[in-house]
């Protein structure tokens, strides 16, 4: 009887404080070691997503390529953006031509044309995967074209939500014969500009600086691409004259890579080394992070030029590690 009435007895204590407090450390241990591994799995998902997505727009250019016989330019360089329009739509309008590249012209703050134009490597992307008109004459202007209200037939499907688009629209006609095509966010968000932006670029779903696609033609100044005489500066992203407006969460820029794989210097590029995408392009993401990698002058202190080297990671800061490409297996710190 004086058994059961002290087993009775404990029943009725409950839990103790002792108890309690042990209870409370072994989750807290357990969180202390779960929350960092949730968010390393969640982070590697994100760039698992993102990489997909890389992947899936690059073959995108690979289809635009053999459905116009030639890669897209990035913006960089109105030369090779011309001679593109001229092989790519050969029935083309003068006019629409014209028109075309009166408004893309970028020029220096006395009028003068800069040999770049006003769409950005960003910009590129979207303007030549997202659909033109069926008007061979008239593929930008006309009726599903990129300076059309309504854009059809892409070559790429834009996530819904991920394109810099406004609801408010700008008129790039006349008066008397508009054309209202929607304002594009990105240039205000990233950089603070106050233009009248109307060429959007694509967000990934897990960064907030848009794909960035830069053409083989314009990894670096060449002649045979010069403008007026003068050499065009290579493209790069953020542009030339730009810089993040939130320097703290949007970072770095970049220009294109090269490899690792030697080759015989040049007049033109005296570079012993190889470009990654050599004749066609590179696609890149900043990734989860933000930051596309520190800013890498053009020549060194010797004036000789230089670029980052992948796999080696040459000349990389971390911001460059965390970005996701075209030639890459994901992250670019997979190299060795």
């Amino acid at each position: 009887m004086k058994r059961n009435s002290i087993l009775q007895s404990r029943k009725q204590h409950g839990v103790t404080l002792v108890e309690m407090l042990i209870v409370i450390a072994i989750m807290g241990i357990l969180a202390a070691v779960l929350v960092p591994t949730i968010g390393a799995v969640r982070k590697s998902m994100q760039q698992s997503g993102i990489a997909l997505e890389v992947k899936n727009i690059s073959a995108a250019i690979e289809t635009y390529k053999q459905t116009y016989g030639d890669y897209p330019p990035d913006g960089s360089n109105i030369v090779v953006f011309q001679r593109h329009i001229q092989v790519a739509f050969p029935r083309i309008a003068p006019a629409e031509l014209q028109n075309l590249i009166n408004l893309i012209d970028l020029k220096d703050a006395n009028g003068n044309s800069t040999g770049r134009t006003i769409i950005d490597p960003a910009e590129a992307l979207v303007f030549f995967l997202g659909g033109f008109s069926d008007d061979p004459r008239f593929p930008f202007t006309g009726e599903g074209g990129p300076l059309s209200p309504v854009r059809r037939d892409p070559i790429f499907d834009f996530a819904a939500g991920r394109l810099t688009q406004s609801t408010n629209t700008f008129n790039i006609g006349t008066a008397a014969n508009p054309i209202l095509v929607p304002l594009s966010t990105d240039e205000e968000r990233l950089f603070g500009a106050t233009s009248s932006d109307i060429f959007p670029a694509y967000i990934p779903s897990s960064s907030d600086i848009p794909f960035i696609y830069l053409d083989h033609r314009t990894y670096m100044p060449r002649p045979l691409y010069s403008f007026n005489g003068n050499l065009v500066p290579p493209a790069q992203y953020p542009p030339i004259g730009s810089t993040f407006l939130q320097v703290g969460i949007h970072r770095g820029a970049v220009r294109a890579y090269r490899s690792d794989q030697p080759r015989q210097s040049t007049a033109e590029d005296i570079f012993p080394y190889k470009w990654l995408g050599e004749g066609s392009f590179q696609l890149i993401s900043a990734g989860v992070d933000d930051n596309l990698g520190d800013p890498l002058a053009l020549l060194d202190g010797n004036g000789n030029p230089q670029n980052k080297q992948f796999p080696s990671q040459k000349l990389f800061s971390e911001g460059d590690r965390s970005n996701i490409t075209s030639f890459s297996e994901g992250v670019l710190e997979g190299g060795r």
